[in-house]
């Protein structure tokens, strides 16, 4: 696929996509070879040395992927977690140390009824209410959208794969890239949820 031409110079030979970016100045380097050192009685001991590291650019820093979130998942497991502790409080605990344990129990059901909510509310009104998972694909839509002209030093996005409506007007100082992919991918999730 050709890159899009560069909105403000207008020209595509400095135009590199950011996912190519992020991909060529990131990596892992691994390094072996015969170690020799002194120990602690004098002796001259030979060994075997091994090194792994990773390294990643500045630029390649700025134009991350966008993180992930916390999701859907665990919200359910924060919800089961929490029904088998009042189940043991509630089941195993001795008469006299239950009192002691009702405003525990009151918190965790307090839990319990936001976590069932807001998933209702999710399932119900997904365009109001996009889910983290819905959010993150979009921003990584986005951000699979996302080029870099050299030229200008700025990031500006496919105008032929994202609705206008969510396109920023000029380019973006990579500086405040990752605010600009977060603002994008929230507002195509609210646009369309099943992204």
């Amino acid at each position: 696929m050709n890159a899009p031409v560069c909105p403000r110079c207008e020209q595509l030979d400095q135009v590199l996509s950011v996912q190519g970016i992020h991909a060529g100045q990131t990596g892992t380097q691994e390094s072996g070879g015969p170690g020799v050192g002194v120990g602690l009685d004098g002796r001259l001991m030979v060994g075997a040395t091994s090194s792994h590291s990773t390294y990643t650019s500045d630029l390649a820093r700025r134009l991350a992927p966008p993180p992930r979130e916390p999701g859907t998942v665990f919200i359910l497991y924060s919800l089961a977690f929490s029904i088998v502790l009042i189940w043991l409080i509630v089941g195993v605990v001795p008469k006299p140390a239950k009192y002691a344990l009702v405003p525990v129990a009151i918190v965790l059901s307090v839990v319990i009824a936001a976590a069932a909510i807001r998933l209702v509310v999710r399932r119900v009104q997904p365009r109001r209410f996009p889910t983290p998972g819905r959010k993150r694909r979009a921003r990584l839509y986005a951000w699979r959208n996302a080029y870099l002209c050299f030229r200008c030093y700025g990031v500006f996005f496919d105008p032929g794969a994202l609705p206008d409506e969510v396109l920023p007007g000029n380019l973006v100082p990579v500086e405040n890239f990752g605010a600009t992919v977060g603002r994008i991918g929230d507002r195509l999730a609210e646009l369309d949820p099943v992204r």
